[in-house]
């Protein structure tokens, strides 16, 4: 999807959280890390006064302060260079014919290019990464908001590689998401831990039901391979919570 299509799709999402004469003013997509992209929605009532909401790449509103904070500072480093060049040439030129838009046309154009830039860092990065035959192959279950924000974080763990997801969604299944493709249902996991030969099974559905967690052991059982719940815990450090078993 192109970025001006997705910034629209954003647009119409944010509509849905407007208060009451609101109107959605502009959207701004940034990436403050890699594998994690914020829209930045303006909202103006009649009084001209702006409000703002991040969401996320799921549509979903950003709780997390210093992913919004990373996000806004990227889109404000912009602006202020922006500022900045404007402020010089008007100590150093004369504008004449010389339209001040300019600024306001290439904040508009930077923003994007920036988190272009990122993605095109991001993709490289995961092209050497599938490129390498090393590091722990891991299969994740579930490909909900858990096990999505793990498949960051595993890419941003050395010498980790990430060969799918499970999932028992069925508008999910052979979907990408973030890249990783969703192969299939649990009820299938035999079949796939053959085919991707995972060194590690993570479970990110602790709470799904117990047949289903018991049919997901066996399995990883019979295939010898490690099997470990996961419960997503923002702030604890990564390998902290990939260290994290249910007994």
């Amino acid at each position: 999807m192109a970025l001006k299509d997705e910034l629209a799709l954003v647009a119409t999402v944010a509509a849905a959280y407007a208060e009451p004469g609101e109107q959605v003013a502009g959207v701004l997509a940034a990436e403050p890390s890699a594998g994690l992209r914020v829209y930045l929605c303006a909202f103006r009532d009649g009084e001209e006064r702006v409000g703002w909401l991040a969401l996320d790449e799921d549509e979903e509103p950003v709780r997390d302060r210093a992913v919004v904070r990373d996000a806004a500072s990227i889109v404000a480093a912009v602006g202020v260079s922006e500022l900045i060049a404007l402020g010089i040439l008007a100590l150093t030129q004369t504008f004449g014919d010389f339209s001040t838009s300019v600024f306001a046309i290439d904040f508009l154009l930077c923003s994007p290019l920036i988190v272009a830039s990122r993605f095109a860092e991001r993709a490289l990065s995961r092209g050497f990464s599938l490129a390498r035959l090393d590091g722990r192959r891991t299969l994740i279950v579930g490909a909900g908001r858990t096990g999505r924000s793990l498949l960051r974080e595993l890419r941003e763990t050395p010498g980790e590689r990430v060969v799918g997801f499970l999932d028992d969604d069925p508008l999910l299944r052979r979907r990408r998401i973030q890249g990783a493709l969703v192969l299939g249902g649990t009820d299938e996991i035999v079949r796939h831990l053959e085919a991707t030969l995972p060194d590690i099974v993570l479970v990110t559905i602790p709470d799904a039901p117990r047949e289903r967690l018991d049919a997901i052991v066996r399995a990883c059982d019979a295939a010898e391979v490690p099997c470990k719940f996961v419960r997503r815990d923002r702030d604890l450090d990564p390998r902290v919570v990939l260290g994290a078993s249910a007994e």
